[in-house]
């Protein structure tokens, strides 16, 4: 290296100035992936405590998005920011060191919060401490002022659960119209396997968000026949190995029905979808590419509106070496790409159906572009003769000792299990509205800064059953119901607000599933707080 030359000039450093806050709102950026970032850090933060949460007396991990024209709300119940990460938190570009965290670049939240408006806040009770924080964040203030201090302004919260609370007004944009049911459709699909394991509970101004897997196409392999037995068109691509302790692995299926919106396979990096929606697919194309022979060994799929487009889906979980861009939507491929394309379509070829233990593998993608949707015993059936010899399952390969390792979730859904109302602890108040027996598990907390009452999960069933079960916890220690309600600890007056509380959220509950304006929810609540057991 030569030396420094000597002179009287000042050392330059590079450096970043505050006006850079300013640019975060005019970034182009969607709804879906703006949400994202915080429901990540929300996920993040439940994973990585999970243990330790699921100690608290009837824990369910909820995270909700309130949005309307002058504020957006996430709030969750996850463990918290703990002082030891609070500088990281509010630091820009200082990423999450944990390889295994889904936050990378230490970037999400703060553009996200500044995309949506000038003006929020962070409040926040973590695990295992004794207080809440609360951060207030004005951009104009701290570029136009130099004033960097957003605080915490500290309270006292001992005994009370969990929580993080983000609140941004005075907004630049938030979702509607046909925006918003975007932004629930691709929650649903970024996190569907949380929703589809039942263990986090993720809601959209009160609508508890579902995903069921879209019908799989069960039909004799092509050329039909009378005579071929009928096959469910549901396999498993074997891990595949990408070399340098890079894989995926995942699953295929063929649609029961044509579809319009077309993504190929979704990528899943740490459960958590990267690329492969509707409105940002994986389809690795044959006109992708110039060269014939690189098509032929890299193309899948075909035009927009071809068999094979509209009916081979799956999606595929990757290692977690790999990295991901900091909006993630895209994965940082390192040239594995095309090496995935090409075993990937290998596989396809030979798949050995799911629970299937013959050993006889099918070709997906020859199915999918020459089966007939509507065959009926009677038509011709076509083609070249007998297909889908048996052989060998597809490729795979490679320990992954580098990559991580993949917890593939279950390939079918199962459903949704009741919530438990064994909790230790709970009580169980049974009562009758309508033509439904209701059980409901009611959690008792005391403390002076959680709300006074949430539902933590259920109801189960559906509208009308002749049984549903529900559980909520009711914060007696709650500031208004301690003062003017039970500051004298009388029984009596304890369980007036329990049923106080159930009554209120059974009349959400009713009212949500009718589809009736909220102005019902006072007509349904004057109803159930006059049942026999209320009174």
């Amino acid at each position: 290296m030569p030396d420094r030359p000597e002179t009287d000039n000042q050392e330059t450093e590079f450096s970043v100035g505050l006006q850079v806050l300013r640019t975060f709102k005019t970034q182009a950026n969607k709804h879906h992936f703006a949400m994202g970032e915080f429901i990540d850090n929300s996920v993040q933060s439940y994973l990585d405590h999970k243990d330790e949460l699921k100690k608290i007396p009837g824990y369910k991990p909820n995270i909700r998005i309130e949005v309307n024209q002058h504020q957006i709300c996430i709030e969750d119940n996850c463990a918290g920011i703990a002082t030891e990460f609070e500088k990281r938190a509010f630091d820009i570009g200082n990423p999450n060191m944990n390889a295994a965290g889904i936050g990378t670049y230490g970037m999400g939240m703060k553009v996200s919060a500044c995309w949506y408006s000038d003006t929020w806040t962070v409040t926040t009770k973590a695990l295992h401490e004794d207080e809440t924080k609360t951060w207030s964040i004005n951009i104009n203030k701290i570029v136009d002022d130099n004033n960097l201090y957003i605080g915490p302004e500290r309270k006292a919260a001992k005994g009370a659960e969990p929580f993080t609370k983000i609140l941004m007004t005075n907004l630049h944009r938030y979702p509607k119209t046909a925006s918003v049911t975007s932004v629930k459709d691709m929650i649903r699909l970024m996190y569907k396997f949380f929703i589809i394991d039942d263990e986090i509970n993720f809601y959209y101004n009160g609508e508890k968000l579902t995903y069921i897997e879209p019908p799989i196409k069960t039909q004799s392999t092509y050329p039909h026949s009378v005579d071929k037995p009928l096959v469910h068109w549901f396999g498993e691509i074997p891990k595949l190995d990408l070399g340098d302790g890079y894989f995926a692995q995942g699953f295929v299926f063929l649609h029961n029905s044509k579809v319009k919106n077309q993504s190929g396979f979704g990528i899943y990096w740490k459960n958590r979808l990267i690329e492969g929606s509707w409105t940002n697919p994986w389809l690795p194309k044959a006109s992708d590419y110039e060269d014939p022979i690189e098509a032929k060994t890299y193309g899948i799929y075909l035009g927009d509106n071809t068999a094979i487009n509209q009916r081979l889906e799956g999606w595929l979980h990757i290692s977690n070496n790999f990295e991901v861009v900091h909006t993630k939507n895209q994965v940082i491929w390192v040239g594995k790409e095309e090496i995935l394309k090409k075993k990937l379509k290998a596989a396809l070829e030979e798949v050995c159906l799911v629970g299937d233990d013959s050993g006889e593998t099918y070709d997906f993608i020859y199915q999918a572009k020459n089966a007939k949707y509507k065959w009926t015993p009677g038509d011709e059936p076509g083609g070249k003769g007998p297909i889908f010899p048996p052989g060998p399952k597809g490729p795979g390969g490679g320990d992954g000792k580098d990559g991580g390792t993949i917890n593939i979730p279950p390939p079918t859904p199962t459903p949704a299990p009741s919530p438990a109302p064994a909790e230790p602890g709970a009580e169980i108040i049974r009562f009758k509205h309508g033509a439904t027996s209701w059980e409901v598990s009611v959690i008792e907390r005391a403390n002076e800064v959680n709300d006074f009452v949430e539902k933590v999960d259920g109801p189960d069933g559906q509208m009308d059953d002749d049984e549903r079960k529900m559980m909520i916890k009711i914060n007696i220690g709650h500031p208004f119901i301690y003062k003017y309600f039970s500051e004298s600890n009388d029984e009596l007056s304890i369980e007036g607000i329990k049923k106080l509380a159930i009554a209120m959220i059974l009349s959400q509950v009713v009212a949500e599933e009718t589809g009736n304006k909220p102005v019902t929810l006072v007509r349904l609540f004057n109803q159930i707080i006059d049942l026999e057991i209320f009174n």
